[in-house]
C-alpha cells in the first residue's frame, strides 16, 4: 500500500468504484492521482486522506492556512535540521515521523542525549519513510480524543447531512499508544 506504482496497479486491476483508506500506511499521492483520473472515488476525498494521514499537511492546514493555535513546530529532513529545530523550539519537545500512527516512531526529547536516538527511531518508525520529521513543542495533556464524523446525502432531501460519532479517547505513555475508549456518556 505504500508503493505508488503497486497501489495504482492494484486499483487498475480490481477497478473498485470506491476506496476507503483504513490504514495510515498508504501512498496518499497515488490515491490523489487515482481520484483525479476518475479511476475510483476516494472516501471521504483524496485531499482529506492526504491531509489527515500526513502530519505536515494537517499541521500546515491548521496553523498556516486556517490560523488555528498550535504548539510551536518545525519540519526537518536531516539530523542537522532536526537539531536546529530543537534549538528553536527547546526541550521538552516531541519528534514524530510525518507519517505514522499509534505513537510509532515518536519520541519525547528531554535533553541533547535524546536527539540522535529520536531521529533514528523516527526514520525506522514511520509508515512511509519520507525522511522527514516534525519537531513539536511539548504540551502536557491527560488524554487526546478523536471526533469522527459521517457525511451522507439525506435520501429524502438530497442535502448533505453531518453526523458526529461518540468521541474516542486515547492514552499515550512516552509517545506510545496504550489504550483507547469510547467517551459515551
Amino acid at each position: 500500500m505504500t508503493d505508488d506504482n503497486a497501489l495504482r496497479a492494484l486499483v487498475e486491476k480490481e477497478r473498485p468504484h470506491l476506496i476507503v483508506p483504513e490504514i495510515e500506511a498508504i501512498a496518499t499521492d497515488a490515491l490523489a492521482a487515482i481520484a483525479a483520473a476518475g479511476v475510483a472515488t476516494v472516501i471521504p476525498t483524496a485531499r482529506a486522506t492526504q491531509l489527515t494521514m500526513n502530519r505536515e499537511g494537517i499541521r500546515r492546514l491548521a496553523a498556516e492556512e486556517l490560523g488555528l493555535p498550535t504548539s510551536p513546530y518545525a519540519f526537518a529532513q536531516s539530523l542537522d535540521e532536526m537539531k536546529a529545530a530543537i534549538v528553536k523550539i527547546g526541550f521538552l519537545c516531541v519528534v514524530k515521523p510525518v507519517m505514522s500512527s499509534s505513537g510509532k516512531g515518536q519520541s519525547l526529547l528531554k535533553s541533547e542525549d535524546d536527539v540522535e536516538p529520536a531521529w533514528n527511531y523516527a526514520m525506522a518508525g514511520g509508515h512511509v519513510n519520507h525522511g522527514r520529521v516534525i519537531v513539536e513543542g511539548f504540551i502536557d495533556f491527560d488524554y487526546e480524543i478523536t471526533q469522527l464524523t459521517v457525511r451522507v446525502a439525506d435520501p429524502q432531501t438530497g442535502e448533505t447531512e453531518t453526523y458526529f460519532c461518540e468521541p474516542i479517547g486515547y492514552v499515550q505513555v512516552v509517545g506510545d499508544y496504550v489504550e483507547s475508549w469510547n467517551l459515551r456518556r
